[in-house]
């Protein structure tokens, strides 16, 4: 919202998160994501590894971060 609560970014609703579907060495670092649908960060399809997931702030929005395998997924704000 801007201002009186109304949305102005109307083009911006159908905005949405990271989907990682069977992928590999991926660095996702430092970053403020916030109100995403469906998910932050969405797994897919076969299981994604070697990713460095880290130092980010999560706000008003579901993740798969814990679901990572052979990964590094540290000082998240969720």
């Amino acid at each position: 919202y801007i201002g009186q609560h109304e949305t102005k970014r109307i083009e911006d609703l159908s905005a949405g998160g990271l989907v990682f579907e069977g992928t590999s060495d991926i660095c996702v670092v430092g970053n403020l994501i916030s109100s995403v649908r469906p998910k932050a960060l969405e797994l897919r399809g076969k299981p994604s590894e070697r990713v460095n997931f880290s130092g980010n702030v999560i706000t008003d929005a579901p993740t798969d971060q814990s679901y990572l395998k052979n990964s590094i997924v540290e000082h998240n704000l969720n």
